[in-house]
């Protein structure tokens, strides 16, 4: 299936407790097939993976990263071209603690090269994938813009001052003790 992966014949079919031996570099990445060849960039293993229908192409990596987003990391304008093109992937998912999509993830990779040609081919991907997520859901990417990191509103008491949560709980006591 996967070309630079396949059992190598010279070592031998089966190892000594009768398990097959494969290449040490399978086990290397830990990363699913398609991962994989986004990784290395093999697109002629994408496209047969994404042509075969067994293939999920939204299965998450141990990262929770998915093939898009694996794609947008490493500037695979290719992959990026060809996942955008199968209709079961989905390019609004989300991955990591501040919830970036692929486009976030080739904007941050975009801001931490000073590669102009990098930085040129970053912006490409970032904008695909961006006018793929307005097609596939509009709301999606206003919201995964608008400041994935903005602290929630603070608590405010009737005189409009921020409450804290020591604040609250003696609030709380002196309303029990004048009702």
């Amino acid at each position: 299936m996967f070309s630079m992966f396949k059992k190598s014949p010279a070592n031998g079919t089966k190892a000594a407790n009768g398990a097959p031996k494969r290449n040490w570099t399978e086990f290397a990445t830990g990363l699913p097939p398609l991962h994989r060849a986004i990784r290395f960039n093999k697109t002629e293993e994408v496209k047969k993976l994404l042509a075969d229908p067994s293939v999920d192409p939204n299965k998450r990596a141990g990262d929770k990263s998915t093939p898009l987003i694996m794609a947008a990391r490493v500037g695979n304008v290719e992959a990026v071209k060809l996942l955008l093109a199968d209709s079961r992937v989905d390019p609004a998912l989300t991955y990591g603690y501040d919830n970036r999509t692929a486009a976030g993830e080739a904007r941050a990779k975009m801001s931490n090269t000073r590669n102009a040609a990098k930085q040129a081919q970053f912006n490409q991907i970032a904008k695909e994938i961006e006018d793929a997520i307005l097609m596939y859901k509009p709301a999606t990417l206003a919201a995964a813009n608008a400041a994935p990191n903005a602290a929630p509103a603070a608590r405010r008491n009737r005189k409009g001052r921020k409450t804290t949560r020591r604040n609250r709980k003696s609030q709380r006591k002196t309303r029990r003790r004048s009702s």
